[in-house]
C-alpha cells in the first residue's frame, strides 16, 4: 500500500513540473537581430533600439505549432506612451523544447527630445495564457555626427539579418548610418574608411576600404537628415577580427569611429 501511494506521488510531482512557465531569458542589447551585443544604452534620434530574447516554456499545439503575442511601447520619463506596437509569432517549433527566439525592436524618431525612456515589453502565449515581461531604460541624447542603426546581413537587399561574422566563405553585408553632419552650407560631403584589424590589433589589408555619400543639391540637403554607408566582404579565414568605421564630414571636419569585433569560423 505504502508503495502504491508513493509511485503517485511521484507521478504527481511529475506532472505538475512537466511544463515550465514562460519565461524571458538571455535579454541583450544588440546591434541588429543577430548582431554583436550592445554594451552601452545610450542612442541618437534616427537610431533604432533592439533587444533580443530568448522565450522560454512556450506551449504548442499538437501540430507542435506556438502561438506567442509580443506587445512592444516606448514611454518617456512622464509615463507617456509614445509607441505601442504587437507582433504575432506564429510556426513550428522545430526543435521543440519550448524555446522561441524574439526580438523587440523600436524606431527613435529625429522629433523625439533626449532625455530617459522606458522599453517594455510583454510577451503572451496564446495557448497556455501565460505572460512574461521586461522592461529597459535607455538615454536619448541629442544629435551629434555619429553612426546609428548598425546593421549585418547575409544578403545585399538587407532582408536577412545576419551575424557580425559568420563562416569562412560567407559574404557579410553592412549597413551603418550617419547622422549630424553640416548643412550649414547647404550641401552634404562624407566619407566612410572601413578598416579590418586583427586579434594584435594589426591591419589586415594595406588600405582601407573607403566609401562616400555627397549631395550639392541645396533643398535636398535640408530634408535629410540620415545618410547610410553599406558594402560587402567576403569572409575568407578563420579568426577573430574588429572592423573599424571612420567617418569624416568634410564639411565641418568632424570625425567619428564605430568598431564592432567578428568572429569567422570553417564550416
Amino acid at each position: 500500500m505504502a508503495r502504491s501511494m508513493l509511485a503517485c506521488v511521484v507521478f504527481l510531482l511529475s506532472a505538475t513540473t512537466a511544463h515550465a512557465k514562460l519565461q524571458i531569458a538571455n535579454i541583450k542589447a544588440a546591434y541588429g537581430p543577430l548582431g554583436p551585443e550592445r554594451q552601452s544604452q545610450v542612442y541618437y534620434p534616427g537610431d533604432e533600439v533592439v533587444f533580443r530574447y530568448l522565450l522560454t516554456g512556450v506551449r504548442s499545439n499538437a501540430k507542435g505549432e506556438a502561438n506567442v503575442a509580443i506587445f512592444v511601447q516606448i514611454a518617456d520619463a512622464s509615463g507617456k506612451i509614445l509607441q505601442k506596437t504587437t507582433t504575432p509569432t506564429k510556426g513550428v517549433v522545430a526543435l521543440g523544447g519550448g524555446f522561441v527566439p524574439g526580438t523587440a525592436q523600436a524606431a527613435l524618431g529625429d522629433s523625439m527630445k533626449p532625455g530617459t525612456y522606458r522599453l517594455a515589453v510583454t510577451a503572451t502565449d496564446n495557448l497556455s495564457g501565460e505572460t512574461a515581461s521586461f522592461d529597459r531604460d535607455i538615454t536619448l541624447e541629442k544629435t551629434t555626427f555619429i553612426s546609428v542603426t548598425q546593421r549585418f546581413f547575409l544578403d545585399a537587399e538587407g532582408k536577412l539579418p545576419g551575424s557580425a561574422g559568420g563562416l569562412v566563405g560567407q559574404p557579410l553585408y553592412y549597413r551603418l548610418g550617419l547622422i549630424g553632419f553640416d548643412r550649414s552650407q547647404g550641401r552634404i560631403e562624407t566619407r566612410m574608411e572601413l578598416e579590418v584589424l586583427d586579434e594584435e590589433r594589426a591591419h589586415v589589408l594595406a588600405k582601407p576600404t573607403k566609401g562616400a555619400y555627397k549631395n550639392a543639391d541645396r533643398a535636398k540637403a535640408a530634408r535629410i537628415s540620415q545618410v547610410s554607408f553599406s558594402g560587402l566582404m567576403v569572409l575568407n579565414r578563420a579568426g577573430n577580427f574588429t572592423l573599424r568605421f571612420t567617418f569624416t564630414d568634410a564639411v565641418s571636419g568632424q570625425t567619428s569611429r564605430f568598431e564592432v569585433p567578428i568572429k569567422v569560423t570553417d564550416p
